[in-house]
């Protein structure tokens, strides 16, 4: 096991060390900052009654380590506990004792697994961005030597990036178009939907695509950048802008996407530039080395084997295959090609930030299919701890290679879901203009003599901007009645979706979606709302009641209704 404060005596060690030290210090802020708010979601995630909240794991959908290690499903109070031990490792990594020191790694690579572990779903630690805290432990748990040990991790990240590349290689081939020329413009679309946390940044660069194609240029290059360091370790300016860009990339992605690659995964990254030795030289002096030793080259087959491993489990792309060995990663995220008139499977989330930071509802989507972890379905959508509406487009499979049919079900045209009641038919007539209009050929369906949508960027913007106030307005009105003017919103969801439904169909109703050409409008039993342009034609629409027919029985808005009932009354 490693020495962490040692130094080999050349400047890779003291590098080394210096950059574990500062690691373990930006972890342990991370920890820090996250933990209040992480707190809250664990609270109501191992209580709550989703699908998913018995999983506890790493990785898209909380997966085994390994695909056969099981994370215990901790209760809150244990979890607290794990989280302050672990925040006493990574602080005593960066004092460094020597009377800590040989438990610090092993200790380290425990806690972080079941401290990522348990956390899978919420903001901070979801999908992959804790995974590279766990590979770096386990590489400081098996390398017999510090710059060893960091030689293999610049190894592996190199691996993950260079198959993002290799993947939006291959997607671009097969689609015609060009990844960086296309994709991040599209994605900074939908996340103005979703993630509008900096509009004005947002608007800015939406509306300026010669700038995101530059920019989507530049992320691919950074992301070949550390196998070409791998290669030519010997120009260090170019190592310092490969990680140091990189590292600008992943705050980019935040401050446009709201995607926080940055608490847990860019401190990683400080490995290129605080660490100058050559990866693949240090490996091949400790093979060298090793093979006079005691031990003999043994002692780097634990280390060496899970490099390996990482290196297969990349070149297979075995991610994409729902193939998942965390913390082994191939990077299958972000790689699709993404216009903003695609005819493909489209979707758009838009949400009201409440008090549990659960993510995994932007990167649910009704066309997969239920077993390969990134499903909505109708049961959670009940249960979401925050106001939530899905829409989208449900495009054709026919001609799509197998593997397609494998993962997705087929759901044909427009498409909304939702936990809201009331939904204004307003904003559902807007979200379906918008989408028709982007990836349906306009209302007419006259494909010819649609106009591009990047001939108006502005106008789209706008849409996004209306129909996001107008949602949130809603929500607003919709929870100050619910919860007596108090304006709390974190259990909005769950409070709106108590108690019987009523329902009334009505021929004014009905002549009113045929003149709106909506289509059916079903409502389940667990509260959610499936909006299908291509539903059944002839059914009848269900109309909620008025907020004045409905029954004063219900003691959570027995006061609303009253005073609703005295300003019809007064009308």
């Amino acid at each position: 096991m490693l020495v962490l404060p040692l130094s080999n005596g050349h400047d890779g060690g003291l590098g080394s060390s210096l950059f574990v030290r500062l690691w373990c210090l930006a972890q342990l802020v991370a920890v820090s900052w996250h933990w209040p708010r992480q707190r809250d979601f664990y609270a109501w995630f191992h209580q709550s009654q989703l699908s998913e909240a018995r999983r506890r794991g790493l990785a898209t959908y909380g997966y085994p380590v390994f695909g056969f290690i099981e994370v215990p499903r901790w209760s809150l109070n244990e979890l607290e506990v794990i989280t302050q031990l672990y925040r006493v490792v990574l602080l005593s990594g960066f004092l460094a004792p020597l009377w800590m020191v040989p438990c610090v790694p092993v200790l380290g690579l425990i806690l972080s697994i079941f401290y990522h572990g348990s956390l899978w779903a919420e903001r901070a630690s979801s999908h992959h961005r804790g995974i590279l805290s766990v590979t770096l432990w386990m590489y400081l748990t098996l390398a017999p030597d510090l710059p060893q040990a960091l030689a293999a991790f610049r190894a592996h990240i190199s691996t993950i990036y260079a198959m993002s590349v290799l993947q939006k290689s291959f997607c671009s081939a097969y689609r015609g178009r060009s990844w960086a020329r296309w994709s991040l413009h599209g994605f900074l679309w939908k996340s103005m939907w979703a993630k509008p946390y900096f509009p004005s940044l947002q608007r800015f660069l939406f509306l300026r695509p010669a700038v995101a194609h530059l920019l989507g240029w530049t992320s691919v290059l950074l992301e070949l950048g550390p196998l070409l360091v791998l290669l030519a370790p010997q120009v260090a300016w170019l190592q310092c802008c490969v990680y140091g860009g990189l590292m600008a990339m992943h705050l980019a992605v935040l401050l446009l996407q709201g995607i926080d690659y940055v608490s847990y995964w860019t401190p990683n990254l400080m490995v290129g530039l605080l660490c100058s030795d050559a990866p693949l030289s240090v490996l091949s002096n400790a093979w060298t080395t090793a093979a006079t030793g005691p031990w003999g080259v043994w002692v780097l087959v634990p280390m060496l084997t899970l490099l390996g491993a990482q290196l297969l489990f990349a070149l297979g792309m075995a991610e994409n295959f729902n193939i998942n060995l965390p913390p082994l990663m191939s990077c299958p995220m972000f790689v699709t090609i993404a216009r903003l008139d695609d005819r493909c499977h489209q979707h758009y989330v838009m949400t009201v930030d409440g008090s549990i930071p659960y993510e995994r509802i932007e990167w649910m989507y009704p066309f997969v299919r239920a077993e390969y972890g990134m499903a909505l379905t109708q049961s959670d959508v009940a249960h979401f701890p925050m106001p939530f509406v899905a829409f989208g487009w449900g495009g054709s499979l026919e001609g799509a290679p197998g593997l397609f049919h494998h993962f997705f079900r087929e759901i044909r045209g427009f498409y909304l879901i939702t936990n809201v009641r009331h939904l204004p038919k307003s904003l559902q007539s807007q979200l379906r203009s918008i989408v028709l209009d982007l990836h349906a050929g306009g209302r007419a369906g006259n494909q010819s003599h649609r106009p591009s949508p990047y001939e108006n960027l502005a106008s789209l913007a706008d849409r996004c901007a209306m129909a996001r106030r107008a949602f949130r307005q809603h929500v607003a009105r919709t929870a100050r009645c619910h919860d007596g003017g108090r304006g709390a919103t974190a259990m909005w969801a769950e409070e709106a979706l108590r108690g019987e439904r009523f329902e009334r169909t009505t021929t004014a109703a009905t002549r009113r979606v045929k003149r709106e050409g909506a289509g059916h409008l079903g409502r389940c039993r667990d509260g959610t709302c499936i909006t299908s342009r291509e539903g059944r034609r002839g059914v009848r629409r269900k109309a909620w009641a008025r907020p004045h027919q409905l029954p004063a029985k219900k003691p959570w808005h027995a006061s609303c209704i009253a005073n609703l009932k005295r300003s019809h009354r007064a009308r």
